[in-house]
């Protein structure tokens, strides 16, 4: 019973409480609360219309995320001026609020923008975690903040568990999604930004 309650406290609850590190995970929390509303929002609205659609949907926005748009977005981190880019990676990761809710049959181009969205946070935590985890550590560093984003994704979960057994309709989650998921790309990007070296063992 000590080493689970140990557990708990260090995985899932110590590290929102880290100074530095406190910050960066309950963006990693609210983004992929968010992420998960709207993924599973657009699977149960797609299932509808078969495999082949929703295997479409997901091949195109993986193929584009890892592929395409965070090589680019990696490439432009150290070819321009942070604040532009910063600015770059706020205006992508509105796209869900203002687009994907209204585009209800608009498969490719809902999935393109889903995945500029996603290639947003990606890029960020990754630059993030390489620039800041603890040098002696980096291993536990990212450990605790993956554990941080599945929390998020329990969460999410949960939560369309039970709005869609109370009826509330796809598109209504997928907006409400939408806003959490760009607060926490926004405050990743404003930490990542600002930015002093981790050490959550401290």
């Amino acid at each position: 019973m000590f080493f689970f309650e140990r557990y708990i406290h260090e995985a899932w609850i110590k590290p929102f409480s880290h100074p530095v590190f406190g910050r960066f995970c309950m963006a990693n929390f609210l983004y992929a609360f968010g992420s998960t509303l709207l993924s599973l929002a657009y699977t149960f609205d797609l299932a509808s219309q078969g495999l082949g659609t929703v295997l479409g949907f997901y091949l195109a926005e993986f193929i584009l995320l890892g592929a395409i748009v965070m090589p680019i977005l990696f490439y432009l981190y150290e070819k321009i001026d942070r604040q532009k880019w910063g600015l770059l990676i706020s205006l992508i990761a509105f796209c869900p609020i203002i687009f994907l809710p209204f585009l209800e049959n608009h498969l490719v181009v809902k999935s393109i923008l889903y995945s500029l969205a996603l290639s947003t946070y990606w890029t960020m935590f990754h630059i993030y975690m390489t620039k800041n985890a603890n040098y002696d550590n980096k291993g536990n560093d990212l450990s605790v903040a993956l554990n941080t984003v599945a929390l998020g994704a329990l969460a999410g979960v949960g939560l369309i568990t039970i709005l869609a057994q109370y009826g509330v309709s796809f598109h209504h989650i997928s907006l409400f999604g939408s806003l959490f998921f760009f607060l926490g790309i926004y405050l990743l990007n404003r930490f990542e930004a600002h930015a002093k070296r981790l050490n959550v063992a401290a």
